[in-house]
């Protein structure tokens, strides 16, 4: 008879395997809609940024962070691993306090070519110009091992470290470098399992992410999030650390509702959802996590707005152009946000709320 545990590599060894067969599955699809996110925002169309780069306010540049480059990065080396991220610099001159600096992790399946559409455009907009950083996934995060060492990102084990948050650490260093960067404005944001990376890393590295903005993600220290998995083996997967944070940043956390009562197929349900034959079916509900997170976060000290859409497992509901004022609003240290008394129209009152830190 085989062990519980290889019966439970080998159930998620097969949900991968099923995945990769996407364009009949339209539920476990990425639907990042970089087109509708990307409109009407305030582009400064300045001067190339020739003048920014080697930035280095007299401290000196190491080859690797020398070597960093506007645009695609692929030998970007962290712990011995070569990492690849998309680099998107803002035009003209720095404001005097830096640049803000936004990271942006994809879902299960995505690129970083395909997820820096939604983001890159709006770098220079006049509300807060930041620099992107699109990252790809490491490879051997794709739930290719038994049992299972991440789901694009390193987002199940924790114990022994994070790959991405050590990812953040190096790329951070680099910038700080060659580029002026506004440590008051350092964010996160992502999309599925890219949003639950940005959620870790706001944890893993709390002293220095000012707020949150996730489409369809989930704390996986939340136990009522873990606890709705299913089947319910796949939670011996997970091992976060307890929730614990003394910067209380802000967070917007949007998902889509249930298409029904039972959000049973995929057609306007948030749910990512893979068969296994006999062995039954791999749910993860984001609809149910993403409120599961909007009181979870509050019960931790955490103001949050959230926000239900009804277009299913995508990035609906308010834009980047409602990401970028949230993240202008919202520097490092804002204990009270100030959106309490009234939300920005566009976070619109017909799909979204204030949630209060307890």
């Amino acid at each position: 008879m085989k062990s519980p545990l290889l019966i439970i590599g080998l159930l998620l060894f097969a949900l991968v395997a099923c995945d990769d067969d996407s364009s009949n599955n339209t539920n476990n699809v990425n639907n990042v809609n970089n087109t509708n996110n990307t409109n009407n925002v305030n582009n400064t169309n300045n001067v190339n940024n020739t003048n920014n780069v080697n930035n280095t306010n007299n401290t000196q540049v190491s080859p690797e962070c020398a070597a960093l480059a506007e645009g695609y990065n692929d030998n970007f080396m962290v712990n011995g691993t070569p990492r690849a991220f998309y680099l998107k610099i803002p035009s003209g001159t720095a404001p005097s306090s830096g640049w803000a600096v936004v990271f942006a992790w994809h879902g299960t399946g995505d690129t970083a070519a395909n997820f820096k559409g939604l983001v890159e455009p709006s770098v220079d907009n006049q509300t807060l110009p930041f620099i992107a950083v699109t990252v790809d996934n490491d490879p051997y995060y794709t739930m290719n091992a038994l049992p299972p060492t991440g789901i694009d990102w390193d987002i199940l084990d924790t114990t022994d470290g994070v790959a991405d948050a050590d990812l953040y650490d190096a790329v951070i260093t680099c910038l700080h470098q060659r580029f002026p960067v506004d440590d008051n404005h350092i964010h996160t944001m992502g999309f599925s399992a890219g949003s639950i990376m940005a959620d870790l890393l706001a944890l893993l590295r709390n002293d220095a992410i000012a707020s949150v903005f996730t489409y369809s993600g989930a704390y996986l220290n939340n136990p009522d999030n873990t606890a709705d998995l299913q089947p319910a083996m796949a939670a011996s997967f997970v091992k976060w650390p307890a929730f614990a944070t003394s910067n209380k940043y802000t967070q917007v956390i949007i998902h889509g509702v249930d298409g029904d009562a039972s959000c049973t197929g995929p057609d306007g349900c948030d749910k990512y959802t893979v068969p296994l034959g006999t062995f039954g079916t791999f749910v993860a509900n984001f609809n149910h996590m993403g409120i599961n997170d909007a009181a979870y976060l509050p019960e931790n000290g955490h103001d949050v707005i959230h926000c239900q859409h009804n277009l299913g497992h995508t990035n609906g509901g308010p834009a980047i152009t409602a990401m970028v004022q949230f993240f202008a609003d919202h520097p490092l240290g804002t204990v009270n946000s100030p959106y309490a008394d009234s939300l920005p129209a566009a976070f619109s009152p017909d799909i979204c709320t204030f949630i209060p830190k307890q």
